[in-house]
């Protein structure tokens, strides 16, 4: 068991690296840290109000609801020894994005029975309502195996811009700063919003947050860096509306970045999506390698472009050395 100690540690170097400059990293990061009588971890708010963002309701739903169990489309097995399994799943996918959509919006699952699936390309799953399920999380389950030395996506989930915003449905944040953390503020009106809505908080990139972070003036010495721009970084994020009273929302998860009317301040707007996407499936690449520095870093296991809401389950995104340096 981790002493608490170590948990507070862990916690102020959380801290340090995302709460900046809205918490300076000093000593002063650990007042915001503290226990309760019950043991649990408290996040108290500095002078500005900003505190560490409460993750507990991260998950499917929040978290504490099991995943749906959709109906099974298309069926796979592993390949026989170290035969490349890329097309034989792109194939699966792509039968499964063919059919038509229940009233829910759902077209069906690939299940991926348990064993291990390598991967030499890319895997696209381009329409909604397409689920890609595994058979467990651990070593024994279903395993996604990127192999080769090509830098690359594992699995493109995309296609069309799926979120997209409901006219004349856009209200501007009235309070001067949002601090970061926080689960409620103003807004212009309320009108036409109701609990239960799924909104959209829009924090825009603008020139002046941007010089004042550095980004205009980066100076990495590479001759491909580009520097921030305007309009290049805005910022989107998905919450529910779970209160409201007069012109003042309540949220169901944490504002996770700091909104100060100096730098444009935010907006919410409401929207509509189509598809959603489910993984019961454990990912990893395996390297030729004794260090993955410089290397790691480019490969994405999962992306995710003009999708806003993804909903997986992925107990891990690892990689697994072989050819390890002897000690």
């Amino acid at each position: 068991m981790p002493s608490k100690m170590n948990i507070l540690r862990t916690a102020v170097i959380m801290v340090s690296m995302f709460v900046v400059p809205h918490v300076a990293r000093s000593a002063d990061s650990e007042s915001l840290l503290s226990f309760g009588a019950d043991g649990k971890l408290l996040c108290l708010p500095d002078k500005q109000g900003n505190r560490i963002p409460d993750f507990s309701r991260s998950g499917y739903m929040g978290g504490g609801v099991s995943l749906p169990d959709f109906p099974v489309r298309e069926v796979l097995e592993p390949g026989k020894g170290d035969a490349d399994d890329t097309l034989r799943i792109q194939a699966a996918i792509d039968k499964v994005s063919l059919r038509a959509p229940d009233k829910s919006g759902i077209r069906g699952a690939l299940l991926l029975k348990r064993g291990l699936y390598r991967v030499s390309g890319s895997l696209k799953v381009t329409a909604s309502g397409v689920v890609i399920r595994g058979e467990g999380q651990k070593s024994d389950g279903t395993i996604l195996l990127a192999t080769g030395k090509q830098n690359r996506t594992l699995i493109t989930v995309g296609g069309k811009t799926a979120i997209k915003e409901i006219k004349e449905s856009r209200r501007r944040i009235t309070d001067s700063y949002v601090p970061w953390g926080a689960t409620s503020f103003s807004i212009e009106s309320a009108k036409g919003l109701s609990v239960g809505d799924p909104i959209i908080i829009y924090r825009p990139s603008t020139a002046e947050w941007i010089h004042d972070i550095g980004m205009d003036r980066i100076n990495s010495g590479g001759k491909d860096t580009k520097q921030w721009t305007a309009g290049g970084y805005d910022l989107r994020f998905e919450r529910i509306v779970t209160a409201i009273k007069g012109n003042r929302i309540t949220l169901d998860a944490p504002v996770v970045n700091a909104m100060d009317e100096k730098y444009g301040g935010g907006y919410i707007y409401r929207f509509t999506e189509s598809g959603r996407w489910f993984l019961n499936i454990r990912m990893g690449r395996r390297m030729k390698t004794k260090s993955m520095h410089g290397q790691a870093w480019r490969w994405l296991m999962l992306q995710t472009p003009g999708f806003e809401k993804l909903a997986p389950c992925i107990s891990a995104m690892r990689y697994r050395s072989v050819d390890r340096p002897s000690s």
